[in-house]
């Protein structure tokens, strides 16, 4: 049932990045640091969202929340819509206030992770995990793919940046119906260990909360910042219009997916958790070297913007594809061992702060991002975007490779009797 709801979770974010950024900085005419000011205000009220899950739960069941979080996000594409069709003063307060008003829903996320930990046996949240995990990146792809493809069949990026508000009420709408008559669970969220009790003496794993939250926000912040200014490299950078996103968008976000795939078919076939961390440690040089070909060089040998050649864009792919892979793997393993280790009543408590330090992640990312591309530009042509790609790798590596070099002590699975 959850694994719907991250899929159209992510779908419904997705549709809009493609286009987002290139619908302010060509058809409202502001400068790319516009696009960080909108994924602040999107993330600032998702980390109010994220923090207030603990809250919410205690007096609200899951079933409620999701059908108030699809409301509120179909009143967001209507505001997103229309304020972009508009194209007068009030648009862009209006394309504000929509990623407010959807960026609080954005608690749907962990609370998908809350449920999963809530519901399942110890020794099957692994592996729901992975498949909650792999149907919301089904929903990134198809949202970009579809956010990519309304790019390149609608003749403005005006119309293209307006469409993902009208197809996010379409499907908030169906996602209420479906809540209605596929979505069983209407009991409360468990706060309290079995049997009441106080929660002195019980296990809490602060060295796996610790390193969670540590990656989580290192990692998002460096997802964050690609997913916010991809568009304007591929466009700015490389030349291309807003009909060729798709080119660079779609491989990339097959990679993620890949990565996503992989976990759940290596979890089954019972490998370690350290055996599977190795795929994302891994991939992190090829991503380097491809990405390094594949911008940097091509910058220092370019009068003033890249080369546009094939290969310099395979690269470029094959760079950011390695990265998320890599991102996507060890994202959903280092979660998972997490949501092994805490009780049933514990994951609201516990997973509610980690979750938050992604959602801060999500917001300072593509701030960040959009704010070096200008500065690196404004310094020399061309240098913004490897800058920004050196700043989100940074970011994705320390959360891969802090938690792996704590070894056993990260990777092994919790004391028996913590089981549930």
């Amino acid at each position: 049932m959850i694994c719907v709801v991250a899929a159209s979770s992510g779908f419904m974010w997705q549709s809009y990045v493609p286009t987002l950024a290139l619908l302010v900085s060509d058809d409202f005419g502001k400068d790319i640091t516009w696009v960080g000011w909108l994924y602040l205000a999107f993330v600032g009220t998702s980390i109010i969202g994220s923090m207030s899950l603990h809250q919410h739960l205690r007096c609200l069941t899951p079933y409620t929340l999701l059908i108030l979080g699809y409301s509120l996000r179909g009143i967001s594409g209507a505001m997103h819509g229309f304020g972009a069709l508009m194209h007068n003063s009030a648009s862009l307060p209006l394309l504000i206030l929509s990623r407010v008003v959807h960026g609080y829903t954005i608690l749907l996320f962990p609370l998908s992770v809350v449920w999963i930990g809530a519901r399942e046996a110890a020794d099957n949240r692994q592996s729901a995990l992975a498949e909650r995990n792999a149907f919301s990146t089904i929903g990134i792809f198809l949202g970009i793919v579809v956010g990519g493809s309304l790019s390149a069949v609608l003749p403005t990026s005006l119309q293209a940046g307006a469409a993902p508000g009208f197809l996010n009420i379409i499907t908030s709408l169906a996602m209420i119906l479906w809540l209605r008559v596929g979505f069983a669970d209407r009991a409360m969220i468990p706060m309290k260990p079995k049997g009441g009790g106080g929660d002195e003496d019980e296990y809490v794993p602060w060295l796996h909360i610790n390193l969670v939250g540590f990656s989580q926000f290192f990692g998002w912040v460096g997802f964050v910042a690609i997913e916010g200014s991809l568009s304007l490299i591929v466009v700015h950078s490389y030349g291309f219009s807003h009909r060729d996103v798709l080119a660079v968008w779609a491989p990339t976000s097959a990679a993620m997916l890949g990565g996503t795939f992989l976990f759940s078919r290596l979890h089954r076939a019972k490998w370690s958790a350290w055996s599977i961390a190795v795929f994302g440690v891994v991939a992190l040089p090829i991503g380097v070297v491809s990405l390094f070909f594949g911008t940097v060089r091509g910058m220092l040998g370019a009068s003033r913007y890249y080369s546009e050649s094939s290969l310099m864009v395979v690269l470029f792919a094959l760079g950011l594809g390695s990265l998320l892979f890599a991102f996507a793997i060890t994202n959903t393993l280092f979660n998972g061992l997490l949501m092994q280790h805490l009780q049933p009543h514990q994951q609201a408590r516990f997973q509610t702060p980690v979750q938050t330090l992604a959602a801060v992640g999500r917001g300072i990312g593509p701030f960040m991002g959009t704010v070096l591309m200008q500065t690196g530009d404004q310094r020399h042509p061309g240098l913004g975007a490897p800058l920004m790609l050196a700043f989100a790798f940074t970011a994705i590596a320390m959360s891969i490779l802090v938690p792996f070099a704590f070894g056993s002590r990260f990777f092994d699975p919790p004391p028996p009797k913590t089981m549930w």
